[in-house]
């Protein structure tokens, strides 16, 4: 075959393929105007007038209100079901009631619980702190918690367990991750006796103690998912 032969062999295939384009092309188009029309319906949206990045917290169920937070985990807002901003509130790292490093927020009977990196939980109402949860024994914080999923039953208190102090918390040795597996997950307080026991560990069938180093654990609360 001679380069002149070549040249038509090739100019036959590209023009197969461009004809081969327009024909699907055109019947894709075909088959677009006999297709159904979609929309979107939001059912759960609020419009709240702050000028801001936040994002969802928490949600209290008995008073219809709205946990907000900005991203510097600073400043919260209490927002009713209808989009008006009920309470705002800075949480100062230095003066009265301050706050070096806010670990997590949620509500707790309608108040707003705040895990301090030392004295345990502040617990406030309409930006005034009314009470505290204090946690009877040394402990730090691992990470941010997004969702605190802190609740009461009775007398006591259920929340995520800190790091115990008195352990290491070297994160590049094996033996913290070994050992945060071992920890309970959910710990409980009893408020009239201030001690605390395990709640809720990790199941024995577990893919977190299978040897391996698999990161923090996270506790996922559905009812929060919004």
């Amino acid at each position: 075959m001679n380069s002149y032969d070549m040249r038509l062999f090739f100019g036959q295939i590209i023009g197969s393929i461009l004809t081969l384009s327009v024909c699907s092309c055109g019947e894709k188009k075909q088959a677009d105007n006999t297709s159904s029309t979609f929309s979107f319906q939001l059912t759960d949206s609020i419009q709240v007038d702050y000028l801001g990045d936040m994002r969802l917290i928490d949600y209290d169920e008995q008073q219809d209100k709205y946990l907000i937070l900005d991203n510097a985990n600073r400043i919260y807002l209490e927002v009713s079901g209808s989009g008006e901003i009920v309470n705002k509130n800075e949480l100062s790292s230095d003066g009265l009631n301050a706050v070096s490093y806010v670990s997590g927020l949620g509500y707790l009977d309608s108040k707003v619980a705040v895990l301090t990196p030392t004295d345990g939980y502040y617990l406030f109402q309409n930006t005034t702190k009314v009470d505290e949860i204090a946690i009877p024994y040394p402990y730090r914080t691992v990470v941010f918690y997004d969702k605190l999923g802190i609740f009461s039953e009775g007398d006591r208190i259920y929340f995520q367990k800190p790091w115990p102090s008195s352990m290491d918390m070297s994160m590049n040795n094996w033996g913290f991750y070994e050992a945060l597996y071992e920890l309970p997950i959910i710990e409980s307080l009893d408020t009239t006796k201030a001690d605390t026991m395990a709640a809720l560990r990790l199941p024995e069938s577990s893919a977190f103690l299978d040897g391996r180093v698999d990161g923090i654990v996270y506790l996922v609360i559905p009812s929060l998912m919004m």
